[in-house]
């Protein structure tokens, strides 16, 4: 699993360099590509709280993905469930934020607050980088930015694999749930928002 601090960072280690990169740096580059195309695909897309895993969190111990079972105190888990009230977020994914704070700044004998602020702010980094990650990937091909041409046929290539996988019609919703709260144009506060692509298609 690529997190997208790892991709955005090799990403633009790779792309937008002084120099080309190096045959290591690509093979880092299609290799956070390739295991960070099911996020690129579900771009801003995060599980939702389930009962079940509010319960394991509860527990007080949690398995996470490709990890060992974590053992949770009282404070964490009122910083998780509290995390997944306030961001619609997953309770397993919550408790990963509080792990991947700990991880970048430690958060051993800070106050509950801050710990809550930190995992917030590293929520909204992680989407942000995402976000920052497929506009570079974009930007190189359809810029000429003196890339090699092989290396811009192979980003192309995942690139267009992602679209007819569903990122499209992805950000074709994205773009929806942004109009929906201040619809404007034709159409009443209940009307139903198109986005018309360059084929005249919704």
């Amino acid at each position: 699993m690529v997190s997208p601090k790892q991709l955005l960072s090799t990403i633009e280690s790779s792309l937008l360099g002084p120099t080309p990169p190096t045959p290591s740096q690509r093979m880092e580059l299609v290799h956070a590509i390739r295991h960070s195309l099911p996020t690129l695909q579900s771009l801003l897309s995060y599980l939702p709280p389930k009962p079940s895993d509010r319960a394991q969190v509860e527990s007080r111990e949690v398995r996470l993905p490709d990890s060992s079972p974590i053992s949770l105190d009282d404070q964490d888990v009122q910083i998780a469930l509290k995390l997944s009230d306030d961001l619609h977020l997953n309770e397993i994914d919550s408790v990963r934020l509080l792990v991947s704070a700990n991880q970048e700044w430690g958060l051993l004998g800070r106050d509950p607050l801050e710990i809550l602020r930190l995992a917030v702010g590293l929520w909204y980094t992680e989407r942000r980088d995402l976000i920052t990650a497929l506009y570079t990937l974009l930007r190189a091909v359809v810029l000429d930015q003196g890339i090699e041409a092989d290396l811009i046929t192979d980003i192309q290539k995942y690139l267009e694999d992602l679209i007819h996988a569903g990122l499209r019609q992805r950000l074709i919703s994205l773009i929806k749930e942004l109009n929906r709260e201040e619809p404007s144009g034709l159409g009443g506060p209940h009307s139903e928002c198109y986005v018309l692509d360059s084929r005249g298609k919704d």
